[in-house]
């Protein structure tokens, strides 16, 4: 799943384990029980959009230009972690908190556990939702993870 930075890093981290989705987009309830790669977008968010996500939380910006360096630093187009997905289930209000944005009405979400870093990531090209890996792209993850 293609997820825009500086969230794709912390759920790869772990610091995120709610990973909200469009009302649009198809509920993947396939994906409980399952692990799931998580891919960087290839650009960072309009600025508007990352400055209101990351002053949303008091402390947000602070851990994530912490743990990860410098926004523009952190892995663009590329697998950076692994996680599992516990559940896939229309979102209330509380899960802002580890979802670390605001949720919608009628969002619905990953939760998911179990983060792993992929260090070096693997590059790649993804799709913003749900999609397969490529076959080298997974067995390259995999060896890392190992």
């Amino acid at each position: 799943m293609t997820i825009n930075q500086p969230f794709a890093s912390m759920v790869a981290a772990g610091i995120v384990t709610v990973i909200p989705r469009r009302r649009n987009e198809e509920k993947p309830r396939r994906l409980a029980g399952e692990q799931l790669a998580i891919h960087a977008a290839r650009k960072l968010p309009h600025r508007d959009i990352l400055d209101t996500a990351l002053d949303t939380f008091p402390g947000l910006k602070e851990v994530a230009t912490r743990k990860y360096g410098l926004l523009w630093t952190l892995p663009l187009g590329a697998v950076v972690g692994v996680v599992t997905v516990d559940e896939v289930r229309d979102l209330v209000p509380d899960d802002h908190i580890g979802a670390k944005a605001l949720i919608r009405a009628g969002s619905w979400g990953l939760i998911v556990s179990g983060a792993r870093v992929v260090a070096p990531p693997v590059e790649c090209l993804g799709k913003q939702k749900v999609w397969d890996l490529e076959v080298l792209v997974e067995l390259e993850v995999k060896e890392i993870l190992r």
